[in-house]
């Protein structure tokens, strides 16, 4: 069991600080459907202890004169995403289907993605 969790039936009890406190957690409803299987639901809540916390970006937001030449969406996109790597994805995405799926693999191609 974790050192910081607090059994249900104690949940009125204080944690003990940590970082984690400011994060949603989860809470685990289990059910039974008819069939008999168990059927998990899961409810976020919200410590009473969130602060939210932001840190100013702090980076170079100027862009640079290659980016700042592009005329069209299309150009920015292709700048993002050259057609090198639409090929790498591809041959990947090829690679993967037919190691997982040998009797039926995809034939993906450039075009189609």
């Amino acid at each position: 069991m974790d050192r910081d969790a607090i059994p249900e039936e104690h949940s009125d009890l204080e944690r003990p600080e940590s970082p984690c406190l400011n994060m949603p957690t989860t809470s685990t409803g289990i059910s039974k459907t008819r069939a008999g299987k168990v059927k998990r639901r899961l409810l976020w809540k919200t410590s009473k202890d969130t602060v939210e916390r932001r840190s100013p970006f702090s980076g170079d937001v100027s862009l640079g004169p290659d980016v700042v030449e592009l005329k069209t969406p299309i150009q920015f996109f292709r700048k993002v995403f050259p057609v090198t790597l639409e090929q790498h994805i591809v041959e990947q995405t090829n690679l993967y289907a037919v190691q997982t799926r040998p009797e039926k693999p995809i034939k993906l191609t450039v075009p189609e993605l």
